[in-house]
Protein backbone atom coordinates (compact mmCIF):
# COMPACT_ATOMS: atom_id res chain seq x y z
CA UNK A 1 0.00 0.00 0.00
CA UNK A 2 2.81 2.39 0.91
CA UNK A 3 4.61 1.63 -2.38
CA UNK A 4 1.37 2.27 -4.29
CA UNK A 5 0.93 5.64 -2.54
CA UNK A 6 4.52 6.54 -3.38
CA UNK A 7 3.95 5.56 -7.01
CA UNK A 8 0.76 7.64 -7.22
CA UNK A 9 2.52 10.60 -5.61
CA UNK A 10 5.35 10.38 -8.14
CA UNK A 11 2.87 10.03 -10.99
CA UNK A 12 0.96 13.11 -9.80
CA UNK A 13 4.20 15.11 -9.52
CA UNK A 14 5.24 14.12 -13.06
CA UNK A 15 1.82 15.08 -14.40
CA UNK A 16 2.03 18.49 -12.70
CA UNK A 17 5.55 19.09 -14.01
CA UNK A 18 4.49 18.05 -17.52
CA UNK A 19 1.61 20.52 -17.40
CA UNK A 20 3.93 23.19 -16.04
CA UNK A 21 6.43 22.67 -18.88
CA UNK A 22 3.63 22.79 -21.45
CA UNK A 23 2.44 26.10 -20.03
CA UNK A 24 5.98 27.44 -20.11
CA UNK A 25 6.27 26.57 -23.81
CA UNK A 26 2.98 28.29 -24.58
CA UNK A 27 4.06 31.38 -22.64
CA UNK A 28 7.37 31.56 -24.49
CA UNK A 29 5.63 31.16 -27.85
CA UNK A 30 3.13 33.90 -26.97
CA UNK A 31 5.91 36.20 -25.76
CA UNK A 32 7.95 35.65 -28.92
CA UNK A 33 5.00 36.42 -31.19
CA UNK A 34 4.07 39.61 -29.31
CA UNK A 35 7.71 40.70 -29.08
CA UNK A 36 8.12 40.32 -32.85
CA UNK A 37 4.92 42.29 -33.47
CA UNK A 38 5.57 45.19 -31.07
CA UNK A 39 9.40 45.31 -30.88
CA UNK A 40 9.19 45.05 -27.08
CA UNK A 41 11.89 42.79 -25.57
CA UNK A 42 10.72 39.22 -25.08
CA UNK A 43 11.81 39.16 -21.42
CA UNK A 44 9.64 42.20 -20.74
CA UNK A 45 6.71 40.69 -22.64
CA UNK A 46 6.98 37.61 -20.42
CA UNK A 47 6.68 39.83 -17.35
CA UNK A 48 3.63 41.55 -18.86
CA UNK A 49 2.12 38.08 -19.29
CA UNK A 50 2.72 37.32 -15.60
CA UNK A 51 1.04 40.57 -14.64
CA UNK A 52 -1.92 39.86 -16.93
CA UNK A 53 -2.37 36.36 -15.51
CA UNK A 54 -3.26 37.86 -12.13
CA UNK A 55 -6.32 39.67 -13.56
CA UNK A 56 -8.79 36.94 -14.61
CA UNK A 57 -11.67 35.88 -12.43
CA UNK A 58 -10.94 32.66 -10.47
CA UNK A 59 -12.05 29.68 -12.52
CA UNK A 60 -11.64 31.49 -15.86
CA UNK A 61 -7.84 31.88 -16.16
CA UNK A 62 -7.63 32.63 -19.90
CA UNK A 63 -9.94 35.65 -20.03
CA UNK A 64 -10.09 39.13 -18.51
CA UNK A 65 -13.59 40.49 -17.89
CA UNK A 66 -14.71 44.01 -18.66
CA UNK A 67 -14.91 45.07 -15.00
CA UNK A 68 -11.21 44.51 -14.25
CA UNK A 69 -10.23 45.72 -17.74
CA UNK A 70 -11.95 49.06 -17.11
CA UNK A 71 -10.41 49.38 -13.65
CA UNK A 72 -6.90 48.67 -14.99
CA UNK A 73 -7.23 51.22 -17.81
CA UNK A 74 -7.93 53.84 -15.18
CA UNK A 75 -5.68 52.90 -12.26
CA UNK A 76 -2.66 51.49 -14.12
CA UNK A 77 -2.73 53.30 -17.46
CA UNK A 78 -4.39 56.62 -16.69
CA UNK A 79 -7.17 56.41 -19.30
CA UNK A 80 -10.24 57.82 -17.59
CA UNK A 81 -12.79 58.36 -20.39
CA UNK A 82 -15.31 55.56 -19.89
CA UNK A 83 -16.50 55.95 -23.47
CA UNK A 84 -13.01 55.47 -24.90
CA UNK A 85 -12.23 52.63 -22.48
CA UNK A 86 -15.35 50.88 -23.77
CA UNK A 87 -14.13 51.34 -27.35
CA UNK A 88 -10.68 49.97 -26.46
CA UNK A 89 -12.31 46.98 -24.80
CA UNK A 90 -14.43 46.29 -27.87
CA UNK A 91 -11.38 46.61 -30.14
CA UNK A 92 -9.40 43.96 -28.25
CA UNK A 93 -12.29 41.78 -27.05
CA UNK A 94 -12.54 38.19 -28.20
CA UNK A 95 -15.47 38.40 -30.62
CA UNK A 96 -16.66 34.93 -29.60
CA UNK A 97 -17.10 35.96 -25.96
CA UNK A 98 -17.67 38.98 -23.74
CA UNK A 99 -14.10 38.98 -22.44
CA UNK A 100 -10.54 39.79 -23.52
CA UNK A 101 -8.10 36.93 -23.99
CA UNK A 102 -4.87 37.09 -21.97
CA UNK A 103 -2.74 37.26 -25.14
CA UNK A 104 -4.78 40.15 -26.57
CA UNK A 105 -4.52 42.10 -23.33
CA UNK A 106 -0.76 41.53 -23.23
CA UNK A 107 -0.42 42.62 -26.86
CA UNK A 108 -2.38 45.79 -26.09
CA UNK A 109 -0.13 46.67 -23.13
CA UNK A 110 2.96 46.07 -25.27
CA UNK A 111 1.50 48.28 -28.03
CA UNK A 112 1.05 50.99 -25.41
CA UNK A 113 4.77 50.74 -24.62
CA UNK A 114 6.07 50.06 -28.13
CA UNK A 115 8.24 52.59 -29.97
CA UNK A 116 6.94 51.22 -33.28
CA UNK A 117 4.76 54.04 -34.60
CA UNK A 118 3.03 51.90 -37.24
CA UNK A 119 1.82 49.45 -34.59
CA UNK A 120 0.45 52.29 -32.45
CA UNK A 121 -1.25 54.04 -35.38
CA UNK A 122 -3.01 50.88 -36.54
CA UNK A 123 -4.17 50.12 -32.99
CA UNK A 124 -5.57 53.61 -32.44
CA UNK A 125 -7.36 53.46 -35.79
CA UNK A 126 -8.91 50.09 -34.88
CA UNK A 127 -10.34 51.69 -31.72
CA UNK A 128 -11.73 54.72 -33.57
CA UNK A 129 -13.18 52.52 -36.31
CA UNK A 130 -15.62 50.91 -33.91
CA UNK A 131 -17.92 49.97 -36.79
CA UNK A 132 -15.16 47.69 -38.04
CA UNK A 133 -15.52 48.58 -41.73
CA UNK A 134 -11.98 49.89 -42.22
CA UNK A 135 -13.01 53.58 -42.29
CA UNK A 136 -13.84 56.22 -39.70
CA UNK A 137 -17.28 57.39 -40.77
CA UNK A 138 -18.84 60.78 -40.06
CA UNK A 139 -21.14 59.37 -37.35
CA UNK A 140 -18.12 57.73 -35.65
CA UNK A 141 -16.26 61.06 -35.62
CA UNK A 142 -19.36 62.68 -34.15
CA UNK A 143 -19.50 60.18 -31.28
CA UNK A 144 -15.73 60.21 -30.68
CA UNK A 145 -15.46 63.99 -30.53
CA UNK A 146 -18.72 64.60 -28.70
CA UNK A 147 -17.12 63.66 -25.36
CA UNK A 148 -14.33 66.23 -25.86
CA UNK A 149 -16.59 69.25 -26.34
CA UNK A 150 -16.89 71.78 -23.53
CA UNK A 151 -19.16 74.69 -24.37
CA UNK A 152 -17.34 78.01 -24.37
CA UNK A 153 -19.02 81.42 -24.59
CA UNK A 154 -22.20 81.76 -26.63
CA UNK A 155 -21.41 78.99 -29.10
CA UNK A 156 -23.57 75.87 -28.80
CA UNK A 157 -21.85 72.49 -28.24
CA UNK A 158 -23.28 71.09 -31.49
CA UNK A 159 -21.86 74.02 -33.44
CA UNK A 160 -18.47 73.49 -31.82
CA UNK A 161 -18.67 69.79 -32.63
CA UNK A 162 -19.49 70.47 -36.29
CA UNK A 163 -16.55 72.87 -36.55
CA UNK A 164 -14.23 70.28 -34.96
CA UNK A 165 -15.38 67.55 -37.35
CA UNK A 166 -14.87 69.92 -40.29
CA UNK A 167 -11.29 70.53 -39.09
CA UNK A 168 -10.57 66.79 -38.82
CA UNK A 169 -12.06 66.10 -42.25
CA UNK A 170 -10.14 69.01 -43.75
CA UNK A 171 -6.86 67.71 -42.34
CA UNK A 172 -7.15 63.97 -42.94
CA UNK A 173 -9.70 63.33 -45.68
CA UNK A 174 -7.38 63.76 -48.65
CA UNK A 175 -9.71 62.16 -51.20
CA UNK A 176 -12.67 64.22 -49.90
CA UNK A 177 -15.12 61.33 -49.59
CA UNK A 178 -16.31 62.42 -46.14
CA UNK A 179 -14.58 59.65 -44.20
CA UNK A 180 -11.08 58.68 -43.08
CA UNK A 181 -9.42 55.51 -44.31
CA UNK A 182 -6.60 53.70 -42.54
CA UNK A 183 -4.11 54.92 -45.15
CA UNK A 184 -5.25 58.53 -44.74
CA UNK A 185 -4.94 58.22 -40.97
CA UNK A 186 -1.49 56.63 -41.27
CA UNK A 187 -0.22 59.28 -43.69
CA UNK A 188 -1.35 62.20 -41.56
CA UNK A 189 -0.09 60.84 -38.24
CA UNK A 190 3.30 59.97 -39.75
CA UNK A 191 3.66 63.64 -40.65
CA UNK A 192 2.68 64.77 -37.16
CA UNK A 193 2.61 62.23 -34.31
CA UNK A 194 0.74 64.72 -32.10
CA UNK A 195 -2.43 64.00 -34.08
CA UNK A 196 -2.47 60.27 -33.33
CA UNK A 197 -5.16 60.79 -30.66
CA UNK A 198 -7.05 63.58 -32.39
CA UNK A 199 -10.33 61.72 -31.84
CA UNK A 200 -9.85 60.98 -28.16
CA UNK A 201 -7.57 59.30 -25.58
CA UNK A 202 -6.59 55.75 -26.48
CA UNK A 203 -2.93 55.53 -25.43
CA UNK A 204 -1.47 56.09 -21.96
CA UNK A 205 0.88 59.04 -21.49
CA UNK A 206 4.55 58.12 -21.94
CA UNK A 207 5.47 58.76 -18.30
CA UNK A 208 2.56 56.60 -17.13
CA UNK A 209 3.75 53.68 -19.25
CA UNK A 210 7.36 54.15 -18.15
CA UNK A 211 6.29 54.09 -14.51
CA UNK A 212 4.28 50.91 -15.04
CA UNK A 213 7.01 49.15 -17.01
CA UNK A 214 9.61 50.09 -14.39
CA UNK A 215 7.70 47.80 -12.03
CA UNK A 216 8.30 44.92 -14.46
CA UNK A 217 11.77 45.64 -15.83
CA UNK A 218 13.89 44.71 -12.84
CA UNK A 219 11.88 41.77 -11.48
CA UNK A 220 11.93 38.08 -12.26
CA UNK A 221 8.66 36.58 -13.56
CA UNK A 222 8.14 35.00 -10.13
CA UNK A 223 8.60 38.38 -8.44
CA UNK A 224 6.17 40.00 -10.90
CA UNK A 225 3.58 37.36 -10.07
CA UNK A 226 4.02 38.03 -6.37
CA UNK A 227 3.84 41.82 -6.86
CA UNK A 228 0.52 41.61 -8.72
CA UNK A 229 -0.92 38.53 -6.99
CA UNK A 230 -3.72 40.54 -5.37
CA UNK A 231 -4.13 43.09 -8.18
CA UNK A 232 -7.68 42.07 -9.01
CA UNK A 233 -8.78 41.90 -5.39
CA UNK A 234 -7.30 45.29 -4.50
CA UNK A 235 -8.62 46.95 -7.65
CA UNK A 236 -12.16 45.61 -7.30
CA UNK A 237 -12.24 45.49 -3.48
CA UNK A 238 -12.75 41.72 -3.53
CA UNK A 239 -11.56 39.21 -0.90
CA UNK A 240 -7.98 38.06 -1.52
CA UNK A 241 -7.66 34.68 -3.22
CA UNK A 242 -5.45 32.07 -1.58
CA UNK A 243 -2.75 30.95 -4.02
CA UNK A 244 -2.97 27.24 -4.82
CA UNK A 245 0.42 27.33 -6.51
CA UNK A 246 2.36 27.69 -3.28
CA UNK A 247 0.52 24.66 -1.88
CA UNK A 248 1.49 22.59 -4.91
CA UNK A 249 5.11 23.73 -5.04
CA UNK A 250 6.87 24.22 -1.69
CA UNK A 251 9.93 25.31 -3.68
CA UNK A 252 9.09 28.50 -5.65
CA UNK A 253 8.90 27.88 -9.40
CA UNK A 254 8.78 30.51 -12.12
CA UNK A 255 5.25 30.45 -13.49
CA UNK A 256 5.11 29.96 -17.29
Amino acid sequence: MKQRKTFLSLQTTLTIMSTFNELRKKTNAMAQEISSFTDVKKSLVINVIHYAKQLPRPGNPDYIDELIFTAQMDTRFGITSKFHIQLIFEAVRDKTSKHVRIEDFVKMVCIFYSKNLSVKVDFVFSVYDYGGDGEIQMHEMHMLLKTTIVSVGDEEPEEQLKELIDIVIGLMDTNQDGKISLEEFRDYVRNDILYIEMLGPVLPLDHVMERFMDILKHRTPHAVRDYFCNERSICLHEPFQKSLLNDLYPIPLEMP
